[in-house]
């Protein structure tokens, strides 16, 4: 079902937002046209935002797939004028709003099956809820709502401006994004793969606490797909390791390349299914090694028919995607960096 959307921000700063938007945009690789003053317009993968200047402010059109993803794009919207200047978003106005009170369209509600160790460096949260193929579609990850241990869930509901509201102080939830390991939409489950960023923080004690059957929010999909070269070259961190590995399964036979997996001790890599025509990089921090530096010395594939995923800490990613397009050479479309995580935050 296709969805359309369309809205109006009041406000006499149109132009100075529309520039963050754009900044934001490139910052994270988003595909972005941008012919201002006119417009711009935003390819997001679940569907299109366009942005214009009107009299009295911006003017939005949305399109998308679904209502959930039409829903999603409306919020990407509203969080990036609340990051500009929070008083602005009761300015936004939509011609339609999900009916206040549902929970939000993009918001399904799951439950655990099982939490194991999975190697030395992720735990695995098996978990099943309805409708999941738009996961298996529309996007490599998802945002999971964690609720307080020990604590009944609130769930979030939209509003009657039809902005998510969520729960807050002893309510609140942990949000987070987690990469879709593999997803089955005719048994209706989904494994995460989380890794333990040293066994502490929020994921880390809900993972320890969790038991068959509690509850857990979804969110999304997410965004990112699965790229399409016969010459790919993969890159990443430990938190990159679950992304890769499906890319690395869902390779048609035509394809290889080069694998590059980096993490503080490589021993503690897991195996990973190689397919026929990539070779495998295991990088040790502890040793000096690092994604920055085999890339450097890897042959990146002939021109035209080649693509660079690279995801890791959002310093390095930043850094990464001014030296692939710069001094490498490539293209926009030959290349996928992503921050994955952020050291100052």
């Amino acid at each position: 079902m296709q969805s359309h959307t369309e809205g109006q921000l009041v406000t006499d700063r149109a132009g100075d937002i529309l520039h963050e938007i754009v900044s934001l945009c490139q910052s994270y690789d988003l595909p972005v046209v941008d012919d201002r003053p006119a417009r711009i317009k935003i390819s997001y993968g679940i569907g299109t935002i366009q942005l214009a200047p009107v009299a009295n402010g911006i003017s939005i059109d949305i399109g998308a797939g679904s209502e959930s993803n039409g829903f999603m794009l409306r919020e990407f919207v509203a969080t990036q004028v609340e990051a500009f200047d929070a008083a602005l978003v009761d300015g936004l106005h939509w011609a339609d709003t999900p009916l206040a009170g549902n929970l939000p369209p993009n918001f399904r509600v799951g439950q655990v099956v099982s939490v194991t160790e999975e190697g030395a460096l992720f735990q695995r949260l098996v978990l099943r809820a309805p409708d999941l193929a738009p996961f298996a579609r529309d996007g490599l990850h998802l945002r999971l709502a964690l609720p307080q241990p020990s604590r009944a869930p609130v769930w979030p509901r939209v509003d009657d401006k039809g902005r998510t509201r969520w729960p807050a102080d002893e309510d609140a939830l942990h949000v987070a994004v987690y990469t879709i390991r593999d997803v089955n939409p005719a048994t209706g489950e989904m494994v995460i793969d989380a890794f333990r960023h040293g066994g502490s923080g929020p994921t880390c004690t809900w993972l320890h606490h969790a038991r068959p059957r509690d509850p857990i929010g979804l969110i999304g999909p997410g965004g990112g797909w699965l790229p399409e070269a016969r010459h790919l070259t993969l890159a990443g961190d430990e938190t990159a390791f679950p992304a890769i590995f499906r890319i690395l399964e869902s390779a048609s036979a035509a394809t290889g390349g080069t694998v590059l997996l980096e993490a503080e001790d490589a021993a503690l890599i897991p195996d990973v299914h190689l397919p026929q025509g990539f070779a495998l990089r295991r990088l040790s921090r502890e040793k000096g090694e690092s994604l920055e530096a085999g890339l450097r010395s890897t042959d990146l594939g002939p021109e035209g028919d080649r693509h660079v995923w690279f995801a890791a800490e959002k310093t390095r990613a930043t850094a990464m995607r001014g030296e692939l397009r710069g001094e490498r050479g490539l293209s926009k479309d030959e290349t996928h960096v992503a921050a994955y995580w952020s050291a100052f935050s």
